[in-house]
């Protein structure tokens, strides 16, 4: 088992090195993004498009056959193009966007979303991308023949838990009914739950017979599900999801995945809050790629605790002397003074 305290080291030794070889990049600013941005190509309305679209899919296949799957492309190729130019606002989008209510359409698209990051962190090209996007936005479409049960709040019962595992079973029957749907969909909404050792289901095998896209959508799927509330639990923090994730990568998923997605992420992921040395609090806003535990941050609490009227904008990697002290939960979070 991997432990946080020495991911957190390597993290740092690495970041020391680069600092070493190269000059430092500053980060880029998502509001200086936003506004060089046309409306339609604004993340906020590519989210929008993208929950309208997962709606009607998910509608389409509780009736056992979906018709809307070719508005698909168009619609990842938009997210890919907008995590190509660095521009977190999707990321912290699917940070937000998820509530027990609704928890199926943005867990898809947020699945989609942070499995592009990933593909992006390995070098996948364009086209590569927009199919795993594809995949990972269709993974889950098997659910809708178990949600009643998923929905329940409470623990499920062991007959229900094994009801519940047959939906990689469902998505692909549903998903080998489209014609021009691409294998490493079917593939990846059948093994998404496998997991590196045999560990996994449906058939329990092991990483080298499971699919790239389908190991990708695994991992991201578990960090997306424990960061977002469900019906029977609280989310828990990014930070804290990540550790969770690290502590099991041994066994559960495989270590270049997870550091693609540490690095993708940063140690602290878009969307947590965390106490700096200066005594200030912020959000996490954006990553440093290669340079996990130094994010992008906006500061919204002072040192004493009071809000601040503008938040200010502060990216770790330019300033040395600042660091993370540690994490914090929404509820942790000092009240307006």
């Amino acid at each position: 088992m991997v432990r946080m305290a020495d991911f957190f080291k390597k993290a740092r030794e690495e970041e020391k090195v680069k600092k070493e070889e190269k000059p430092l990049e500053p980060g880029v600013s998502l509001a200086k993004i936003a506004k060089e941005k046309e409306p339609e190509e604004r993340p906020e309305a590519i989210y929008e498009e993208a929950l309208s679209l997962i709606e009607k899919i998910l509608k389409e296949a509780g009736k056992g056959r979906i018709e809307s799957h070719q508005e698909l492309p168009p619609l990842i190729t938009k997210i890919v193009n907008s995590l190509s130019k660095r521009d977190d606002g999707l990321v912290i989008l699917a940070s937000e966007r998820a509530t027990e209510e609704n928890y199926l359409y943005a867990h898809s698209i947020n699945v989609s979303i942070l499995a592009i990051k990933v593909g992006l962190g390995l070098s996948y090209e364009r086209d590569k991308l927009v199919d795993l996007g594809v995949s990972a936005f269709l993974h889950d479409v098997g659910m809708v023949r178990v949600i009643e049960i998923a929905q329940l709040p409470r623990k499920l019962t062991k007959e229900e838990y094994e009801e519940i595992k047959k939906h990689p079973k469902y998505g692909k029957e549903i998903l080998e009914k489209i014609r021009k749907i691409s294998k490493s969909a079917v593939e990846t909404a059948y093994r998404q739950h496998e997991r590196l050792k045999g560990q996994g289901y449906p058939e329990g095998v092991k990483e080298e017979e499971v699919h790239e896209y389908a190991q990708i959508v695994g991992l991201v799927d578990v960090y997306e599900a424990l960061t977002h509330p469900r019906v029977y639990r609280k989310k828990m923090t990014p930070c804290k999801a990540l550790e969770i994730i690290i502590d099991y990568s041994e066994d559960l998923f495989a270590p270049q995945m997870v550091k693609t997605l540490v690095n993708q992420l940063s140690l602290y992921p878009i969307g947590s809050w965390v106490k700096l040395n200066t005594g200030e609090i912020g959000r996490v806003i954006g990553a440093n790629k290669n340079s996990p535990s130094r994010p992008i941050i906006n500061i919204i609490l002072g040192p004493d605790s009071e809000r601040l009227k503008e938040a200010k904008r502060l990216n770790l990697l330019q300033h040395h002397y600042i660091s993370i002290k540690e994490a914090l939960s929404e509820e942790k979070i000092p009240e307006e003074k």
